[in-house]
């Protein structure tokens, strides 16, 4: 019920409309920022990620879609986009990276101060 909660709460009438008037910013000269996203689809449980990596004059450099494969929930899709976005930054040394995703509970579980252990438990290894 937390969840359902915390979803409602996010997605309140107010919330959108603050979110439709946000537009994409570049991040600052020598960054690259990356937006990532999941797709989650409850009827098949098929899921995916987006990921695109854009440059300080928002010019693209790289980007993916991937399948995901046994992931039930929406939050852990995001997860997941997330974590195939950190592998990129890393297979191609990249070094000043910002990430930016419209996932809220994602945002929020990796800001808490408390164990973040139950996070790393549905990642791959």
């Amino acid at each position: 019920m937390g969840w359902l909660e915390d979803f409602v709460k996010e997605n309140s009438s107010e919330q959108q409309q603050v979110t439709r008037n946000k537009s994409w910013k570049k991040p600052p000269e020598g960054w690259l920022k990356c937006n990532i996203d999941g797709a989650f689809k409850t009827q098949s449980d098929q899921s995916g990620a987006g990921i695109v990596f854009r440059d300080s004059r928002g010019q693209f450099q790289a980007a993916t879609i991937r399948p995901l494969q046994s992931i039930t929930t929406p939050f852990h899709v995001e997860l997941h986009a997330l974590y195939k976005a950190i592998r990129m930054v890393v297979g191609m040394n990249y070094n000043r990276v910002i990430f930016e995703t419209d996932c809220s509970m994602l945002v929020a579980a990796l800001k808490q101060e408390e164990d973040r252990g139950p996070l790393y438990a549905w990642l791959p290894d």
